[in-house]
């Protein structure tokens, strides 16, 4: 596990960096070639603007992507298992944790990093790592067995976190993501969030009951509470991307629905008003959501950059407004450095006729529309890699049989945008 002299990595193809100027970038720009061997799952960025990337390799091994130059060199680092989220307090010390639920420690700004904690005992693929000093961090993990670990000592000694004053279910801390703002610790996942004002001695649950949701992710400034995650339950939200927004705290939430979105994984507020959401589905439009206005709307971002395999966003992070890293599956990294250049309005459904048969699929699928004008079908695996792009107009006849059984998202659009989304499965 030694790091690797300063190189151009093989799987990472900088674009543009020595013709314009880092100011110069006007959207969120690949800096990377996607690669189906790597998936990266977290990215920081520390005060002083080193950026990590932390993920995965096709055989299951880790790995840490250190950059000093925003992203146009990279070192790195290997772990027998993988990384599957970072926490940098401070410049010089950083923390990540490594499956099954192993804690590394580097005290030297990721130049090396030592193994902290054999196990944490915690056996779910869901899990997040927060440090809010050097010494005081938190481990939680949550897939139908929750569980919330505390250190105050740097990572030698950790608590197992239980509230027996909670109610049935939720003693045992635990959630997909944690953060920490204005004093005040969250957790979240599933359709709850827990609040501690004590970090994490004793908790107050919050229930969004505004709607059935699977809430992946959790931003908080002051009384104001961002989730976003997946539509769980029930139309009209099933298998749509939700974000709901809390003003008072989490006692009453407002709901925004994007069908253009399978699920939101990650989501970062700057401050009280601008921030961006990023999410496992993407077309040639949507990548980025970005608001302006706190959460009350949000718009889509351009982004430039290479993508043969497609590819799900699953962090991001930022040093402030204009400065921000997102990652994803199949080696994908994103950066911006001037806030992403112009928001976009979203194109709406049209109310032309769409017909998609049969659901289930089995052999042949049929589409049939009455625009009388060239439209396009796309069909995405739930990875968001792309399996089939097809135009035709009025009407189209697939072979499908070959392909593999599961569920698959499939999208037309013709000139005037999107026309019909929505999930097929394969018999």
């Amino acid at each position: 596990m030694q790091p690797s002299k300063k190189i151009f990595l093989s799987k990472l193809v900088i674009i543009g960096c020595f013709v314009f100027p880092i100011s110069a970038f006007g959207q969120w720009q690949m800096v990377s070639t996607e690669d189906t061997l790597f998936s990266y799952r977290d990215v920081t960025i520390t005060s002083d603007s080193t950026v990590f990337v932390c993920g995965s390799t096709y055989n299951s091994g880790g790995v840490i992507l250190k950059s000093v130059d925003f992203g146009m060199t990279w070192t790195t680092y290997t772990f027998p298992h993988a990384c599957m989220d970072i926490s940098f307090p401070t410049n010089s010390v950083g923390y990540a944790i490594v499956l099954p639920s192993s804690v590394y420690k580097t005290i030297d700004g990721g130049n090396t990093w030592s193994l902290i904690v054999d196990t944490l005992n915690i056996n779910k693929p869901r899990r997040d790592i927060l440090f809010i000093n050097a010494d005081t961090g938190f481990v939680s993990a949550q897939d139908n067995w929750a569980s919330f670990y505390r250190t105050t000592d740097g990572g030698i000694s950790w608590q197992q976190i239980v509230d027996s004053s909670l109610g049935s279910g939720l003693q045992l801390i635990g959630g997909r993501y944690i953060v920490f703002n204005d004093g005040n610790l969250y957790v979240t996942g599933g359709g709850f969030f827990l609040k501690s004002s004590n970090f994490g001695d004793n908790w107050m649950p919050y229930l969004n009951n505004s709607i059935y949701n699977t809430n992946f992710t959790v931003a908080a400034q002051n009384d104001t509470i961002w989730m976003a995650g997946q539509g769980a339950n029930g139309s009209p939200h099933y298998n749509y991307g939700i974000i709901s927004r809390s003003t008072d705290g989490g006692i009453n939430w407002s709901v925004l629905q994007f069908q253009e979105f399978n699920s939101f994984l990650d989501i970062e507020m700057v401050n009280s008003l601008r921030g961006y959401l990023v999410g496992d589905f993407y077309d040639s439009i949507f990548a980025f959501l970005k608001t302006i206005n706190g959460g009350i709307s949000w718009s889509p971002q351009q982004w430039i950059g290479n993508n043969p395999y497609g590819f799900g966003l699953k962090a991001i992070h930022c040093l402030n407004d204009s400065t921000c890293f997102a990652v994803g599956s199949n080696a994908t990294i994103f950066r911006i450095t001037n806030s992403g250049g112009q928001v976009n309005a979203i194109p709406e459904l049209t109310n032309e006729s769409l017909v998609f048969f049969p659901n289930p699929i089995i052999d042949k699928l049929n589409i049939e529309t009455t625009n009388n004008e060239l439209s396009e079908f796309f069909l995405y695996d739930m990875t968001s890699r792309k399996i089939l792009q097809q135009q035709f107009i009025n009407s189209l006849t697939l072979n499908v049989k070959q392909l593999a059984k599961g569920i698959y998202i499939y999208e037309v659009r013709n000139k005037n945008g999107l026309c019909k989304k929505g999930k097929v499965v394969k018999d």
